[in-house]
């Protein structure tokens, strides 16, 4: 391969505005070749330029083709000689980071200032282009509506675009401007190509209605057509209670099984099921509904309990045994849906299915998104049943660690573990794992959300029981691990991107990260819930310590519970101050003549008597003294 510099100057000079009108212009749309004027070159993997020989306020390009064998390649650098030290930008890709970009996924580019300019950046621009081609050649073209795809301030300094809003096999060009007090500017550029999804097939589910744990459903997947092969497949339900789970995820693009949960007989038994294709790249074409009608098992009899879950060689029995957990919670959320409808099974009865679901689901390991994905929600629809326990039945301590039990030991351990593998997955960026990772939020905040509501209960009891203590710590795991689960959110994130807000179960919470200069005044709702900061910078930057963003998380309980919290700033509250209640003395006086309505003549009398009581006592201990 062969590389040849070529080095030109645009042959018409630019003061610093018409520069920077040009760089929008000419940088990032088009090349004009006819204005440059070349007069030197080199070759070799590696030059350098001697800026000492250029002209101030003079745009001068740099172009690199390389040759090998019939094949050219060109590539063209601008330089924008200006007066001073401007400050050096660069855009980094935060995620959404393959060599193709999936145009389903949002993506987040962050930007980053060098030198020592970087402190006195005014204002940030962003600009987009799209790549067309134009009879004959290629031309950059603008996109004017980027406010309208932006999750982000398009004054901010990082941009995040929605996913959705970039069409499949096309090249695209993020421009960022930035302007420090000085009037200095600097100019960065970040090209992307967005990856084609797989097309053309389609997915279907037979027969269109059946009975959960009895009919056998066929689903399938075809005709789909892609560049990057193999193609993976996966099939997805939500549950009745919201709960999220997968049925299958692999090369298989058809599958059969009965173990899909019933819904409720007020949505006429219908559930929905999301096909979704995949390339071997992580990127996915667009979901496919489909829909099938599933009602309960009839009359689930102690036998067919037992062949299917309690017998020593039951299904879930050998599932367990090899550690097979897909498998054993995808039945085990089949027959919990199934026997909370059950109406002939007494409350003894059930109780003991979900006892030893839990007692055998709750050990197994939990590895992948998939495997996280599928035990929450085992654990979550088991949950409501607990409920229905006395709290006394559920507490128990041993030497070093509080349990939330059912008579297996069945602790809250179990979740705290689970948020932790969302945080080991979330700190990856995975692309093909983002919609899964979400989804395993929302399962582990509605798991820990019951939690919360039956420790608040024990924590309720009275002052000289056990169980209040034990339930007080409880509530603290109980907010740590859901405070795990937040942050695993917020880490996919960019400061001053769109709040996050999503409901699970009673608890509503609403979380965002957001930089120092956008903390002023900022309110933020979660259900009935509000939180504002102060209007007043320096009394919020007073408590911050050294930090480039600060999270801020709203939970909210529909009972009327309420926590809010800020990251980094250590010293928030003692800095809040409270507005006095105004008083009007004009309405007070006009109250007075009106105590007999009000029922404060008793409270006013005693204040009296004791004024009076110390001036009767002063005017003893004086008199006393001139006697002396």
């Amino acid at each position: 391969m062969k590389f040849t510099w070529h080095y030109g100057k645009v042959t018409r000079n630019n003061s610093s505005k018409q520069g920077e009108a040009k760089a929008e212009k000419d940088f990032f749309m088009a090349i004009n070749e006819s204005a440059i004027h070349y007069h030197r070159s080199a070759s070799g993997e590696l030059v350098s330029l001697n800026t000492e020989t250029l002209y101030v306020h003079q745009t001068h390009i740099v172009k690199l083709v390389m040759t090998k064998d019939s094949r050219i390649s060109t590539v063209y650098q601008v330089i924008h000689l200006i007066e001073g030290d401007p400050p050096e930008i660069h855009q980094g890709c935060f995620f959404n980071c393959q060599p193709k970009v999936s145009p389903l996924v949002k993506l987040s580019i962050k930007s980053q200032c060098r030198g020592s300019q970087c402190s006195k950046i005014s204002s940030y621009k962003w600009r987009l282009y799209q790549h067309f081609k134009r009879n004959t050649s290629f031309i950059w073209q603008r996109k004017h509506n980027l406010r309208l795809v932006t999750s982000t301030p398009l004054n901010s300094s990082d941009i995040v675009i929605k996913g959705g809003s970039l069409t499949g096999g096309n090249m695209y060009r993020l421009a960022l401007f930035i302007t420090i007090t000085d009037g200095l500017w600097g100019v960065s550029a970040y090209d992307f190509s967005t990856a084609k999804p797989p097309t053309g097939g389609n997915c279907s589910i037979t027969p269109p209605s059946g009975i959960s744990l009895k009919t056998d459903f066929i689903l399938s997947c075809s005709n789909w057509e892609s560049d990057n092969t193999p193609l993976s497949y996966q099939f997805q339900y939500r549950l009745e209670n919201g709960l999220y789970n997968v049925l299958y995820r692999g090369v298989n693009k058809n599958i059969s099984t009965s173990w899909i949960p019933p819904e409720n007989s007020t949505d006429n038994f219908t559930v929905k099921v999301i096909a979704t294709v995949t390339d071997n790249f992580g990127i996915s074409a667009s979901p496919v509904s489909l829909t099938v009608q599933i009602s309960p098992y009839q009359n689930v009899s102690t036998d067919v309990i037992t062949n299917l879950l309690l017998a020593n060689d039951s299904l879930f029995q050998k599932f367990i045994e090899i550690g097979n957990l897909r498998k054993a919670a995808l039945l085990a959320n089949s027959v919990l849906l199934s026997v909370s409808q059950e109406t002939s099974m007494n409350f003894q009865e059930r109780y003991k299915v979900v006892n030893y679901i839990l007692e055998n689901i709750s050990p197994l390991e939990a590895k992948t998104v998939f495997d996280l994905l599928q035990k929450s929600s085992v654990i979550d629809s088991a949950l409501p049943v607990l409920e229905e326990v006395p709290h006394q039945s559920l507490v128990s301590e041993l030497p070093s660690f509080p349990f939330i039990c059912t008579p297996q030991n069945f602790s809250l351990s179990a979740i705290s573990s689970m948020t932790s593998l969302l945080w080991s997955i979330a700190q990856k960026r995975d692309v093909a794992d983002i919609s899964l990772t979400k989804q395993s939020a929302e399962n582990l905040a509605s798991c820990l959300n019951t939690v919360l509501k039956a420790a608040a209960v024990t924590a309720s009891e009275d002052s000289k029981s056990s169980f209040q203590q034990q339930g007080k710590l409880l509530v603290k795991i109980s907010m740590k691990a859901l405070q795990k689960v937040t942050d695993s959110l917020l880490v996919l994130t960019v400061p001053d991107e769109k709040t996050i807000p999503f409901t699970a179960g009673q608890l509503s919470m609403t979380l965002g990260r957001y930089t120092l200069q956008r903390l002023s005044g900022l309110e933020v709702k979660a259900g009935k819930g509000r939180f504002i900061l102060p209007s007043k910078s320096q009394l919020l930057l007073s408590g911050v310590n050294k930090t480039s963003f600060v999270d801020v998380q709203v939970l909210a309980e529909l009972d009327g519970f309420l926590n809010c919290s800020c990251s980094h700033l250590t010293s928030f509250g003692g800095n809040l101050l409270v507005e006095p209640n105004p008083i009007d003395f004009d309405k007070v006086l006009v109250e007075f003549q009106q105590l007999s309505e009000t029922g404060n003549i008793a409270v006013i009398v005693v204040i009296a008597i004791m004024l009076c009581d110390c001036a009767y006592y002063r005017k003893e201990i004086r008199r006393g003294r001139r006697e002396k």
